[in-house]
């Protein structure tokens, strides 16, 4: 698994990072810069990791400013962001959205300016590595930020050596019990995905992730009475 920093590495110099309270990371930088470098990130992600043709680039648009506004917001601290700073982010709905590239650019911005390296894999990936290497897999990925794509996708059930794992399920817990720092997409409904983990593992998610439902008009970033979680 690579840093999201290594699967971009074409993006312009920020100014330093500065750390805050509760082991996050923020960063420094006008709206002008940081959107500079989030195109450059959006860019790469469509032309090379997706293979689009080049005349394609991502747009800034009254669908989408107010959400990448608040991604900006999330990245420096400020208070201008609706929900919490110190808790990942569960950015889900309808496909077309642009949810993963807006997220995913964030993410690579955070990894390569802060001392946070962000991980990415797709769900199924998950999956597949616990099906290979059983939950060794999972000390390896209880602590560290980590950002997984399109939730759901994976199978609920693996077995390895004909030992039963939840690949999701398991590692959600052990990472509620750490506090690290979680970003998801997936393209479902809150209801779908307690329905689909179960009402602890939805609990924890609420907990420890900021939800933002995505939908072609807008975005809304949920709020949930503040339960124990761990920092």
């Amino acid at each position: 698994m690579q840093p999201i920093s290594q699967i971009l590495p074409r993006l312009e110099l920020l100014p330093t990072a500065i750390t805050i309270s509760n082991n996050r990371s923020f960063l420094q930088g006008t709206p002008s810069a940081w959107g500079k470098v989030f195109l450059q990130a959006c860019d790469y992600i469509m032309h090379v990791e997706r293979n689009e043709p080049v005349t394609h680039s991502f747009v800034i648009d009254n669908h989408n400013r107010d959400l990448i506004n608040q991604m900006y917001q999330y990245s420096i601290g400020s208070n201008l962001f609706q929900g919490d700073l110190y808790k990942g982010i569960y950015m889900y709905g309808a496909i077309g959205t642009g949810k993963t590239i807006i997220l995913k650019a964030t993410c690579a911005i955070l990894d390569k300016y802060t001392i946070k390296n962000i991980p990415f894999m797709i769900a199924k990936k998950l999956e597949k590595l616990v099906i290979e290497r059983g939950e060794s897999v999972f000390a390896e990925l209880e602590k560290k930020p980590l950002f997984i794509d399109d939730i759901m996708k994976e199978e609920k059930e693996v077995f390895h050596f004909q030992q039963k794992h939840y690949p999701f399920i398991d590692l959600m817990s052990l990472r509620y019990d750490t506090g690290a720092w979680t970003f998801l997409t997936s393209n479902y409904k809150e209801e779908t995905t307690e329905d689909h983990y179960g009402k602890m593992i939805f609990s924890r998610m609420k907990s420890n992730m900021n939800f933002i439902e995505v939908s072609k008009t807008g975005f809304e970033i949920k709020k949930f009475e503040q339960t124990n979680r761990r920092i």
